[in-house]
């Protein structure tokens, strides 16, 4: 990769009010989430000169915002006023779990080698892969300061044990064992700790911090723990078979790397056949598309597809027993959202 001089975002990007499909509907939600972008803009310019405007203008790009999200909605469990926007104090937390999410990007698209994410280059594709991990480094930096400012030490912990479980996920992902390359549990327990255990702890994180009932917030673990299995694996489905400029990154970036995600594990269980296909990984555009199709006849696209709808299904049974109407509509909301979703 090239070490391209840092460049500037473009002028007032991240500043602008916040809005996307997920959140639609929502507006308390959208104009929380904006306050929570301009805060997460603002910690990754404070690194200042150049690399300050690279990852400003990186963590302004457009996104989901699902954890900040979840963080926020966490929060109507506890102590705050229906349609009062959030305080200060929650949005600065919801901003540090956002920003912990986008280092932890940085650093696989270093580890992937992948030169696009949410639609343009990659920071290493535009910097280098050294200044990619710095600025990756300085952004987790900002996260633990923010929690360190803002948040109970008991939410400091559980948010230090999540991010070991999610290195320890990424460093799964990429050493397992042979054994493992298309084992079902080794892939469950993978994304738990990879994705469904930071989607639970930012509902917990909000709930927690609003002095929630215990019940409560278990019941908000337990959602955004089957919401998160549900978005990894929908996105798994998509690396395979959404086109690249919808995705906004890589398509099939997990199968030319070697790592089999649960559509190529159902199709490798379903036909044998598709082993000889997928592995060694396909090397080539024609054996990555011949690759792709097998995984679909053999019908591990459905297989998996079938899997996150039985995920969000019990997401549902638990979200009906939470106490709060605007968590309900709105959890409801996103997860059938997350699930039917194109990219």
């Amino acid at each position: 990769m090239g070490t391209a001089p840092f460049t500037s975002p473009a002028s007032g990007r991240g500043a602008a009010q916040y809005r996307h499909p997920i959140w639609s509907g929502i507006p308390e939600l959208e104009d929380d989430l904006a306050r929570v972008r301009q805060i997460a803009v603002a910690e990754a310019a404070s690194a200042g000169g150049a690399m300050g405007d690279a990852l400003s203008g990186y963590v302004g790009r457009p996104g989901k915002m699902l954890r900040p999200g979840f963080v926020l909605i966490g929060a109507w469990a506890g102590q705050q006023e229906a349609g009062a926007p959030a305080s200060e104090r929650i949005v600065r937390i919801a901003a540090a779990i956002e920003t912990l999410h986008l280092a932890t990007l940085i650093h696989d698209d270093v580890i992937d080698d992948a030169d696009r994410r949410r639609g343009e280059p990659s920071l290493h594709a535009q910097h280098g892969r050294k200044h990619a991990v710095l600025m990756g480094d300085y952004l987790l930096s900002r996260c633990f300061s923010m929690i360190g400012e803002g948040t109970s030490r008991e939410n400091a912990l559980r948010l230090a044990r999540a991010t070991g479980h999610l290195v320890r996920s990424e460093i799964n992902q990429t050493c397992h064992p042979d054994a493992e390359r298309f084992s079902r549990r080794a892939y469950l327990r993978r994304i738990a700790g990879k994705t469904a255990m930071l989607f639970g702890l930012s509902l917990v994180t909000g709930a927690a911090e609003n002095k929630a009932r215990p019940k409560q917030i278990v019941l908000l673990s337990r959602t955004g723990y089957c919401v998160g299995m549900s978005f990894q694996i929908i996105d798994d489905i998509l690396d395979l078979t959404s086109r690249s400029h919808a995705l906004g990154k890589p398509v099939a970036s997990d199968l030319r790397s070697g790592v089999y995600t649960l559509p190529v594990i159902e199709a490798v269980a379903g036909d044998p056949e598709v082993r000889p296909l997928v592995a060694p990984p396909p090397a080539g555009s024609a054996a990555l598309a011949a690759a792709v199709d097998a995984v679909e006849r053999a019908g591990g696209i459905a297989g998996a597809r079938a899997l996150a709808r039985s995920y969000t299904q019990r997401a549902h049974r638990e979200i009906l027993k939470l106490a709060d109407d605007r968590q309900r509509e709105a959890l409801g909301l996103v997860a059938e959202r997350l699930l039917d979703r194109e990219y």
